[in-house]
């Protein structure tokens, strides 16, 4: 198994090249579409519209159109600097087999996510370039697999970014022959790619679990996630009983952590508090998310009303 940190490093190329001699090579994308996610070009702040969502572009677009609500984002400029120009963040599926068929050009191309999804592939020589989950089976196993863009799979800003990227990246290579050779862009140091190297998911596993219980983390704790204006959570957080630890408050949210046995007195604590609050007309609603699978992402986030 290779690792390096490009995203389609020589190492990458050497391995479809290898691999398409035998049968079909599979490239593991994690992101679906043509380029989903932009920034600014000049100071690289994410680009979004006007209703706060991402802007990504499509395949065969000029301009682009808003991730949430679809509207297009012609004479878009960068809230902060003023620039008109984007860049790519992410690379997307369709993106990479455009890629792969410029680099390959007599090479049968297949791709395949969420939206357009192959359920199989023959055993001839081709690449497929598929997101996680949508991979379809080769007849006989892939002669071998790539997985691009892990290295920023990592650096995302979440709880589960680990045990994610595990499970995405253990499901491409069951789809391998044996002995088949697995090239991944990350570092070899990461505990994760070490598992993946060692075929070891339970010592990951373990690892995972003993990293979380020292930092007091799910799933040895419970968690509440509040949003809401400042003085309305500090007065959530003044009738509160139970014994717990806040993280924050950051901008309008913050994390009530209990231990694990007390979860059950926290939700209900929670629910007394802001009946009592609707009830007295007391402030703002605050809104509360027990045990988030994201306590810091969008996830957890209250949906915006028009």
């Amino acid at each position: 198994m290779a690792a390096a940190s490009a995203r389609l490093p020589h190492m990458a190329w050497s391995v479809a090249k290898e691999g398409l001699k035998l049968g079909p090579v599979l490239v593991q994308v994690p992101r679906r579409g043509y380029l989903p996610a932009l920034s600014c070009q000049q100071c690289r702040a994410p680009a979004r519209c006007s209703c706060g969502g991402p802007l990504g572009l499509a395949t065969g677009q000029s301009s682009p159109t808003c991730i949430w609500c679809g509207v297009p984002a012609a004479g878009w400029s960068c809230r902060l600097c003023g620039d008109t120009n984007l860049r790519a963040v992410a690379i997307g599926v369709e993106r990479t087999a455009e890629e792969f068929g410029r680099a390959f050009p007599s090479t049968p191309v297949i791709w395949s996510q969420g939206s357009a999804m192959r359920r199989s592939v023959s055993s001839a020589p081709a690449l497929v370039i598929a997101t996680p989950g949508a991979e379809p089976i080769a007849d006989g196993g892939y002669a071998a697999v790539i997985i691009l863009d892990a290295r920023g799979q990592l650096l995302r800003p979440q709880l589960q970014v680990t045990q994610e990227a595990a499970r995405r990246w253990f499901g491409a290579a069951l789809l391998a022959r044996p002995r088949a050779p697995l090239a991944i862009t990350a570092e070899n140091s990461e505990p994760v790619v070490q598992a993946l190297i060692r075929w070891d998911a339970p010592w990951f596993a373990q690892r995972e679990l003993a990293d979380r219980a020292a930092a007091g983390l799910p799933p040895n704790t419970k968690m509440a996630v509040l949003h809401g204006a400042l003085a309305d959570i500090n007065d959530v957080l003044s009738l509160l009983t139970v014994e717990h630890k806040v993280l924050g408050p950051a901008g309008e949210r913050c994390i009530v952590v209990v231990r694990r046995d007390l979860g059950a007195q926290l939700a209900g604590q929670l629910r007394v508090i802001s009946a009592m609050r609707a009830a007295k007309s007391s402030g703002k609603p605050v809104n509360v998310v027990c045990d988030p699978r994201e306590p810091i992402s969008m996830e957890s986030a209250p949906v915006p009303t028009p």
